[in-house]
C-alpha cells in the first residue's frame, strides 16, 4: 500500500498563533479563560484547551461582564463596538485575528470612499462579524445565494468585491460574472488567504492526477476549509473513496485490506501532530 502526505497539512499560521496565545495568556491568570466562539472548527483542539481552563463560549452578545474577566476573541475576527463595551465592563480582551482578516478591516477603514460588496456566508463566523462590523457595505450571502437585504446600488458607481477569506476562486468568479451581467461596474478586490487560495489550487490537481486513489481527508466536518476540500476531492473521487476522519482512533476502524493508494490530506484546523500521527501508523501498516 503506498500512502502519499499532500503537503501542506495540519494548522495554519492563524490556529496556530491563536492557540498559542490562548495558553499563554491562561498562564498569566489564574482565573478560567473564554473564548468568543471556538478557536478552531475542530473538536479535539476544544477539549485540549477545555483541559487547560479554556473554554469556548456561544457567539451571542449577552456576556455577563460580571462572571468572565478574560475573553479572547478568535482567528475569525472580532465585533468592535462589543469588545469596547466589555472593556468599558472591566472585561479583558484579546484578538487573534488572521493577519488576513485584519487585511479587509484595515483596507475598509483606510478607503472609506470606496464602494463595496462583501461576498461570504451570513452563517459563518468570519462572515457574521463583519457584516457586524459594516452593516453599510452590502452583504451577498453565499447560503441563500442572494444579498442579505435590497440595498440601494448606484449602477453608475464602481463597486470593489471582497470577500470571506476561505471561499474558492471558482466561486467568487461566478459571482461576480452574475454582478457584472445584472449590470454593476465591478473592481475585483478578491480576499482569499493566500495559503488556501494555493492549497485548494494544488490539491485539485493533485488529485486529478491520481485518481486511483482512496483519500483521507483529517478534520472537523464543522470546518469550512475542510469541507471545502471534500467537494474539490469529489470532482474526481466517488463517495467511497472519500473518507473522513477526526484523529488516529477513527481510523482504526478502517480496513484498507483492498486499498492501494492512500492520500492523506488535512483542514486548516486540523493539528499537524495528530497528520504525523496518522501518516506514521499508516507507514507501519503498509
Amino acid at each position: 500500500m503506498k500512502v502519499i502526505l499532500f503537503k501542506p497539512y495540519g494548522e495554519c499560521p492563524g490556529v496556530r498563533k491563536a492557540i498559542e496565545l490562548a495558553l499563554n495568556c491562561k498562564k498569566k491568570n489564574s482565573e478560567i479563560f473564554y473564548t468568543f466562539g471556538q478557536i478552531a472548527h475542530n473538536e479535539k483542539i476544544t477539549k485540549f484547551l477545555e483541559v487547560n481552563n479554556i473554554f469556548s463560549l456561544k457567539q451571542d452578545f449577552n456576556i455577563d461582564a460580571t462572571k468572565i474577566k478574560n475573553l479572547l476573541f478568535t482567528a475569525h475576527g472580532y465585533p468592535i463596538k462589543y469588545e469596547k463595551e466589555l472593556n468599558e465592563k472591566g472585561v479583558n480582551t484579546y484578538k487573534t485575528t488572521c493577519i488576513y482578516i485584519e487585511k479587509i478591516y484595515e483596507k475598509i477603514n483606510k478607503n472609506k470612499d470606496i464602494s463595496y460588496i462583501y461576498v461570504g456566508d451570513i452563517n459563518h463566523i468570519e462572515g457574521k462579524l463583519f457584516n457586524l462590523n459594516f452593516k453599510n457595505i452590502p452583504f451577498y450571502d453565499l447560503s441563500k445565494n442572494d444579498f442579505l437585504e435590497k440595498y440601494n446600488f448606484d449602477l453608475k458607481k464602481i463597486y470593489h468585491v471582497i470577500n470571506q477569506t476561505t471561499i474558492e476562486i471558482d466561486v467568487l468568479d461566478k459571482i461576480t460574472s452574475s454582478f457584472i451581467q445584472a449590470g454593476f461596474k465591478i473592481e475585483t478586490d478578491y480576499t482569499i488567504c493566500p495559503i488556501l487560495r494555493k492549497k485548494y489550487a494544488d490539491f485539485d490537481y493533485f488529485l486529478k492526477n491520481n485518481l486511483d486513489s482512496t483519500l483521507l481527508l483529517v478534520g472537523s466536518k464543522a470546518s469550512n476549509n475542510t469541507k471545502t476540500m471534500q467537494k474539490i476531492a469529489r470532482k474526481y473521487l466517488i463517495e467511497k473513496r472519500i473518507i473522513f476522519i477526526l484523529n488516529l482512533d477513527d481510523l482504526k476502524e478502517i480496513n484498507f485490506k483492498n486499498t492501494d493508494k492512500i492520500i492523506i490530506a488535512s483542514g486548516t484546523s486540523t493539528l499537524k501532530k495528530d497528520v504525523e500521527e496518522i501518516y506514521n501508523y499508516l507507514i507501519n501498516l503498509s
